[in-house]
């Protein structure tokens, strides 16, 4: 029996997990757990200077709308946004400090968003000195929309340079995600191009108490689906998600709190490599950068109690019973998926496997100091 580790913080040894899975005959994939390759060897090329002349550490926007070109954006010393663009098989278009100015007057080094919804199609977003949200397009063989500082107002009465957040669930969506002045989050959107759903400071308010400007991670898992998480004034990070034809989760202040202990409003980064599965990445007080997963709903490796947790897939049918030496009998057919969890602050320690069907509710084995699982 075989099982993958992709994840060194587990605590437990291959040995033990092997003689558990033979001791209940549980076949399993893998573990689903973020971690980094065993073998990391560095093969970046050196930094190189690609012009510009910004503000020091002005945060750059970047995209890839193929995979041989990026787009990337940042807010001058002017309050103009300007692009450079790579094509592979060319330099960049910025070199020699020939960034190209598409117009707008705003704070200098002001955060961009930028999203691709299409190949063929750039949408970028701003916070102005007025607190209004800022758009401007681009079609290929167009210009930008921007050109002369017309660049679109879309409403909003936010903090001048707040962070914007960009999402594209499908070719003919936007939504767009900012904290307000009251620590609210609100969204506006624009659906097959139509007038966006918070112009006129229409902005519709999805609940939430957190600090002024806290950044907005945004996720779409799948065409229908959208998650969103900030960091609150607690240092928790906080959730709320939404689905097609229903309301936001976090509706009334009932964001969820998926644990930590960050910096307040700390930005974290999101992200879904499969439609069941979301990771997120925060840097904390201590400047290490922490990470929590959560696999059809079963959570993982975030500030919680001492358990670690990992997803299972059955392989093919097995039987086993509710306890060791138990008479009840339980079985799980192939494809199933199970959460294990070990305790590391009980002894003996125990593991429990989750998701067994045919009238059990678990099934649980104790491993005692000694190693021999019981």
């Amino acid at each position: 029996m075989q099982i993958s580790y992709y994840r060194g913080q587990f605590q437990a040894t291959r040995w033990l997990l092997e003689r558990l899975a033979r001791q209940i005959g549980l076949v399993v994939v893998a573990f689903v757990l973020t971690a980094l390759p065993a073998s990391a060897q560095s093969d970046w090329a050196a930094f190189r200077d690609i012009g510009g002349v910004f503000g020091p550490g002005a945060p750059i926007a970047a995209i890839s709308r193929g995979s041989n070109r990026i787009d990337l954006f940042v807010t001058g010393m002017n309050g103009h946004v300007y692009t450079s663009t790579y094509i592979e098989g060319r330099d960049w278009t910025g070199i020699g400090h020939k960034w190209t100015d598409i117009g707008g007057v705003f704070p200098a080094g002001a955060p961009l968003a930028a999203l691709s919804r299409t190949p063929n199609r750039l949408d970028v977003f701003v916070t102005g000195h007025n607190g209004n949200v800022y758009t401007s397009s681009y079609s290929d063989g167009g210009q930008w929309t921007g050109f002369g500082d017309k660049w679109t107002d879309i409403g909003g009465v936010f903090q001048p340079a707040a962070p914007v957040t960009a999402i594209s669930r499908n070719p003919n969506q936007i939504d767009l995600f900012i904290t307000g002045l009251n620590g609210d989050v609100y969204t506006s959107y624009s659906v097959h191009g139509g007038p966006w759903s918070g112009a006129g400071n229409k902005w519709i308010d999805i609940g939430g108490v957190f600090p002024n400007a806290a950044k907005i991670s945004a996720v779409s898992r799948n065409p229908n689906r959208l998650d969103l998480f900030v960091t609150g004034h607690n240092g928790d990070v906080y959730t709320s998600w939404y689905n097609d034809g229903g309301s936001w989760s976090g509706l009334g202040n009932r964001w969820k709190s998926v644990g930590g202990s960050f910096p307040a409003g700390a930005p974290n980064a999101a992200l879904s490599r499969k439609p069941n599965q979301l990771d997120v990445f925060i840097t904390g007080h201590d400047g290490v950068v922490y990470t929590s997963w959560s696999i059809d709903g079963a959570g993982g490796g975030g500030g919680g109690g001492g358990d670690d947790t990992a997803v299972l897939t059955v392989v093919e049918a097995v039987t086993g019973y509710n306890q060791p030496g138990g008479d009840d009998r339980c079985y799980l057919e192939a494809g199933d998926k199970v959460v294990l969890v070990m305790k590391k602050d009980d002894d003996p320690i125990w593991v429990m496997i989750e998701g067994w069907t045919g009238g059990c509710k678990d099934m649980r084995a104790w491993i005692y100091n000694d190693g021999k699982l019981r």
